[in-house]
């Protein structure tokens, strides 16, 4: 039997899967295809696309996965994640054998921030199957049988985090076994248990060969854990995590295990994302309050181990956090922040769901920190992780995150944002992203984003972007700063466009043609709102054509004219030399340039 997945990608706010990064969903299910002895096939959406044969083995295929959860869908550079009208023309095309599974298969198709997503009701009639919960644990069950051969002792039930319910359950043969269908032999909607989700994940990390951009700028997402430990308050009214329950924390060694397999393979970047706050992974005091005291032994243990396991890595990042957890046990964080500094590779954000400042806000939608928590978070990650790396950029900083829409928000609640941010700027504390982004409603009665406020957020937007963004990247990043490791991945006209792997890399852009799919040092000169301009470090100034040395700062149209009437020239010396440059012009110029 082949089962096909057609990656549809993944886009959450705990979960990255569109490209470069290639997220841990669709990997399991294709590795819970594999556990079951089916053959099994692994596409993108942009290669099914592009690529007719794609097209024609998916259509061979017995059934096919279609993983689709961009819930939160953004701006991007390259990759897109399917569409609603792509989808019903898939199922249409492949009826009766297609399973819908993700965040598509709950809440429908978004259409973008403060617009209610597309109903995934119009597919159903064209479906096999919609997999509500762990879509690797559905097929699993669709493809192993109708009853699973585990007795069911209370003590076999631990792992899944939460009792089965008891229709989950039949007798036969005078034992009690866990029922993987229902009374129609459909699959059950379930969630997988920590024992599948190791072995899945294992035996998934072949599909990323199959990546378009594998092994670079490839980025193979890991999930932690599944849930939020605000679960005992309901947490944030408009987050979904909390709804899972009880966190289910993986072990250490089976995350450096899918490390260990992923590294033997190839890929070489890596990023812990999958979880509501990486600081709180492996709390020891979960369910007592809001807010657990983290853990340092058990993330210094997880992050080492993933450096024994991959040690030529070039990227291991982390993302979110709850800034309430680091303003509340500042010594654990500061332990924390320093592993991170210590294993992982600069670039590092760690970002927090402030949402807003505005204490009506804060009520209403049960928010998890308060403005000066939010604060004390930031002036910790600056303290210890705002240093400088090896690749130019900051080891690990804070990024802010503002939704708009929410329950409770009034004509000044952006002005009171903006405030907060320029205090914070004020300051001189670093943020390395702001992700400023409107309400998608598809929980809690939740309205669609009215037009008032979205124009309120349009100006919020525009504000911040030139009076903080802006300024702040000038601070962080000066002139002459040297960008390492750029992958240079995108041309449009003259002007080259790379960004460094990891996570929310800034848009670097080179005012002249480059080959593309390659890395590049990159010195910056100039800067935007999120992104900076700069050329490429060796320059070599004996084949560089006119348009190359007009990026030379303090060079002009005139004398990078004069650059390439002059050549060739015998030394980095005799190019400054005859293009009389100033003192100061040299210095900058000087450790950048090539002769050879």
């Amino acid at each position: 039997m082949r089962i096909g997945v057609l990656d549809g990608y993944v886009d959450e706010p705990a979960n990255f899967g569109v490209p470069p990064y290639l997220a841990p969903q669709p990997r399991y299910v294709y590795g819970a295809i594999r556990e079951a002895g089916a053959e099994s096939l692994y596409v993108p959406i942009d290669r099914y696309r592009r690529d007719g044969d794609a097209r024609a083995r998916l259509k061979s295929c017995d059934a096919v996965v279609l993983y689709a959860s961009a819930l939160v869908p953004g701006k991007y550079l390259r990759g897109r994640p399917i569409e609603f009208d792509e989808a019903l023309l898939f199922a249409k095309k492949n009826p009766g054998k297609v399973i819908l599974g993700g965040g598509c298969a709950v809440y429908g198709f978004s259409q973008g921030g403060g617009l209610a997503p597309k109903s995934r009701n119009v597919l159903k009639p064209y479906l096999l199957g919609l997999s509500t919960l762990d879509t690797d644990a559905y097929v699993w069950d669709y493809l192993h049988g109708r009853f699973s051969t585990q007795e069911a002792r209370s003590a076999s039930f631990e792992e899944y985090g939460v009792t089965p319910p008891p229709t989950a359950f039949v007798e036969s043969g005078g034992r009690l076994l866990l029922r993987m269908t229902d009374a129609q032999g459909e699959p059950l909607q379930r969630r997988r248990t920590l024992t599948e989700w190791e072995r899945f994940a294992r035996a998934g990390v072949a599909c990323a060969q199959e990546h378009p951009d594998f092994p670079h700028p490839l980025i193979a997402e890991l999930e932690t854990y599944t849930g939020c430990v605000r679960y005992v308050n309901g947490g944030c009214r408009f987050c979904l995590e909390p709804r899972e329950g009880k966190p289910l924390f993986r072990d250490e060694a089976g995350i450096v295990e899918e490390v260990r397999g992923l590294y033997a393979l190839g890929v070489r970047n890596f990023r812990l994302g999958g979880q509501t706050c990486f600081f709180c992974y492996k709390t020891t005091t979960l369910g007592q309050g809001d807010r657990p005291r983290p853990n340092p032994e058990a993330i210094e243990r997880l992050l080492s181990g993933i450096r024994e396991a991959a040690p030529n890595l070039r990227v291991l990042h982390i993302d979110n956090a709850n800034p309430a957890i680091l303003a509340t046990w500042p010594d654990e964080t500061r332990e924390i922040t320093r592993s991170i500094v210590r294993h992982c590779t600069p670039g590092n954000v760690a970002a927090f769901g402030l949402e807003s400042v505005d204490v009506r806000v804060a009520a209403a939608n049960n928010l998890n920190a308060t403005p000066e928590e939010v604060r004390a978070a930031v002036r910790i990650l600056n303290e210890e992780g705002g240093a400088r790396g090896a690749n130019g950029m900051p080891h690990v900083l804070p990024g802010l995150n503002f939704i708009a829409g929410l329950a409770g928000e009034a004509a000044d609640t952006n002005d009171q944002n903006l405030a907060f941010l320029e205090g914070i700027h004020a300051e001189g504390l670093q943020l390395r992203r702001l992700n400023l982004r409107q309400l998608l409603p598809i929980t809690g009665g939740l309205q669609a984003v009215d037009a008032k406020t979205h124009r309120r957020f349009l100006e919020f937007k525009r504000k911040v972007r030139t009076e903080i963004d802006t300024p702040m990247l000038k601070r962080m990043l000066p002139a002459g700063t040297v960008l390492r490791d750029v992958w240079l991945e995108q041309r449009d006209g003259n002007v080259t466009f790379g960004r460094q792997i990891g996570s929310y890399p800034l848009l670097v852009g080179i005012p002249y043609a480059l080959p593309l799919e390659a890395f590049a040092d990159v010195v910056i000169t100039d800067h935007g709102q999120r992104s900076v301009t700069g050329f490429h470090s060796p320059f070599p100034i004996n084949s560089a054509a006119e348009k190359m040395f007009e990026a030379l700062p303090g060079l002009g149209r005139a004398r990078a004219g004069a650059a390439v009437a002059g050549q060739p020239y015998a030394s980095v010396e005799e190019f400054c030399d005859r293009l009389h440059l100033e003192t100061a012009e040299r210095e900058r110029l000087v450790p950048h340039l090539t002769a050879s």
